[in-house]
């Protein structure tokens, strides 16, 4: 009887146990998040201090990495009336949420009147009650989609069309209650319904098929061949949207001649209406212009608008004027734009029983992704070195929400972190490592460090390393370091090297050594293009860094900075931690930039066929570099 007792006073205890540890919430860079499994967390708040705010995929908690998939309110199992208000802060304006996050729950936004904008992911399937109560200032929900189902009060899952055709969708403490978002006008996009019909298709195309072998599914299922397949989607998801609108918008075909021009022999005609599609104004640029004889515009002629997709809405495009068999056409008065979807692509992720195989967001390979440690993340000398006066800022942007990932950047930046702690003394408190980062989390850091280098008026030293994207400046071939909000054919929305230098030399320092594990030709660290740059590879000039700056980069000219996949690093970044390992920190600038360049020439010709040239550029004039070291 007391063996009994015992047994179910145990199996008791494991179980409160277990209910504590999936309810535990640890603080994270400053947010807070909630344990929800074995290997999930949820964020359920942060002050943010930023106006700009990209949630991180993976966190690490006691050595443990966990995925991030929900976002919660702190106080979800309260009332709705004492749910947590503003739990991101008052600061922050936009979010971005990665393409893990498949909930929002109950009252995650209540009551963020300063918030704007809200990026959701494709993987997102469910938005809660109450989860936008009073984001007044909210204008933007980006990647809504028709697949997404809300919550209701009585515990139902419903459409958005539902949500908003009852009437529910914006009363008090209702999903969106209080907001100003223009829900219908929303859902008569054409991403509402890209997206959704995309994120359907997908989800079949995925899917193992019960004839399939393992090995077959893992030939079909890569990134090349998914994205192959979101083209077909994308282009039916056009015809079947502009079929859709254009057989309701009958005054559409009501043309009129505003003259012909018979010394150019050109018609112009105009659209007398402006329909509506989805409650939007379909996009018409006015006059159109057809060349065509003047002899066959007769009253006979049938004139028929021609659609495609701008502004992603319903667009005239054109008209076609037919007389007889004859048809002339106008050119296209609104250019179509390409669909820049892509980017709101998830990762593939195919669970084979036997580790797992990954590809990258937009456009990627099938890459294995190496679930053991490599030698580097292993065995990494502790010196009992205390470097308290030297800083580093260590960024690694892997997850893009409109660029392809940059496969490995997280565990670069997080062990380069790791081995500046151990093996080059500097103290925890002087490390800033940012996972993800966007422009404004970029330059804040920056900021930060010429604050503390400024405090210690130039006996202090410091350390930047960067893994992510890189694009080139078309214009005048100069280059810019790509933050994940950051827009690859946009140079604007990145960060210049010509500033990224000078925000860095314009701080007083003993030395500063940069590290860039990327590459500034348009290129991916898996091979290929990124979903925005020319199909060419574009050749940069070398920013000249000045003051007391040294910098390392990955490759040169028009190189591609590539990843070493069998090792889970960037090939740069992994024979940096290589020396670093090997010589325990105690290593000149000299002989960790000839060691990185042998050995990253060497294994890029052997694995990529094809050459990588990491180089080191000194600030101009500056002497004596090759002897500084890093401790």
């Amino acid at each position: 009887m007391k063996r009994i007792f015992f047994l179910g006073l145990v199996i008791c205890l494991v179980g409160w146990a277990g209910k504590a540890q999936a309810q535990k919430v640890e603080k994270v860079d400053g947010m807070l998040y909630r344990i929800i499994g074995a290997d999930e967390v949820a964020l359920v708040g942060g002050d943010i201090k930023t106006m700009e705010y990209t949630v991180p995929s993976t966190v690490t908690i006691d050595g443990k990495a966990y995925t991030v998939t929900e976002l919660r309110n702190q106080k979800e199992d309260k009332p709705v009336y004492s749910l947590k208000s503003e739990q991101f802060g008052k600061v922050v304006r936009s979010m971005v949420l990665p393409n893990t996050i498949r909930k929002i729950g109950f009252g995650t936004f209540h009551y963020h009147p300063n918030l704007q904008k809200v990026v959701l992911p494709l993987s997102l399937d469910e938005i809660g009650y109450d989860a936008f109560w009073h984001c007044t200032s909210l204008r933007q929900l980006e990647g809504l989609n028709s697949s997404i189902l809300y919550l209701t009060w009585n515990g139902e899952l419903v459409s958005l069309e539902t949500l908003v055709n009852s009437g529910k969708a914006h009363e008090s403490f209702g999903t969106f209650g209080d907001t100003f978002l223009p829900l219908e006008k929303m859902m008569g996009t054409f991403s509402y319904y890209a997206l959704g019909k995309i994120k359907k298709e997908l989800k079949e195309w995925q899917a193992k098929k019960p004839f399939e072998t393992v090995a077959q599914w893992q030939s079909r299922v890569t990134a090349e061949a998914r994205d192959k397949k979101v083209q077909e989607w994308l282009a039916e998801a056009e015809q079947e949207y502009i079929k859709k609108w254009q057989t309701t918008n009958k005054k559409l075909w009501d043309c009129q001649s505003k003259g012909y021009d018979s010394d150019y022999h050109v018609l112009s005609l105009a659209y007398k209406y402006m329909a509506s599609c989805g409650g939007n104004n379909v996009l018409d640029e006015g006059t159109h212009y057809v060349e065509m004889p003047q002899e066959a515009v007769t009253e006979i002629m049938e004139i028929l608008p021609r659609f495609g997709i701008k502004d992603d809405r319903l667009a005239v495009t054109g008209v076609e004027v037919k007389v007889g068999d004859q048809i002339y056409y106008s050119k296209a008065a609104v250019e179509e734009e390409s669909h820049s979807l892509f980017a709101q692509l998830p990762a593939l992720h195919i669970d084979l029983g036997q580790g797992n195989v990954t590809a990258g967001g937009a456009q990627g390979k099938a890459i294995p992704v190496s679930s053991q440690p490599a030698d580097v993340d292993m065995n990494i000398p502790e010196t009992g070195t205390v470097a308290d006066k030297t800083f580093a800022v260590v960024i690694a942007n892997e997850e893009y929400t409109r660029e392809a990932r940059v496969p490995f950047a997280l565990r670069d930046g997080e062990v380069f972190a790791e081995y500046c702690q151990k093996t080059l003394g500097i103290p925890e408190r002087n490390i800033r490592l940012v996972k993800n980062a966007t422009l404004n989390d970029m330059k804040f850091q920056l900021n930060w460090l010429s604050q503390v280098l400024g405090a210690y008026n130039g006996t202090a030293r410091a350390i930047v390393y960067y893994a992510g994207h890189g694009i080139p400046d078309e214009a005048d071939k100069g280059a810019c370091l790509l933050p994940v909000d950051g827009y690859g054919s946009d140079v604007s929305t990145g960060f210049s090297l010509k500033d990224f230098y000078g925000m860095l030399s314009s701080a007083p320092a003993e030395s500063m050594t940069v590290f860039l594990d990327a590459c500034f030709s348009g290129t991916k660290r898996e091979s290929g293009m990124l979903a925005s740059a020319r199909g060419v590879a574009i050749k940069v000039r070398d920013e000249a860094p000045q003051g007391n700056l040294v910098v390392f980069t990955a490759a040169q000219g028009d190189e591609t900075a590539y990843q070493y996949a069998e090792k889970g690093h960037g090939m740069f970044t992994y024979f940096l931690l290589k020396k670093l390992q090997e010589s325990k920190g105690d290593v000149t600038l000299g002989e960790l930039g000839d060691y990185i360049t042998g050995e990253v020439k060497k294994a890029s010709v052997v694995n990529n066929n094809k050459i990588q040239t990491p180089t080191v550029i000194p600030a101009a004039g500056m002497t004596g570099w090759r002897g500084w070291k890093l401790k």
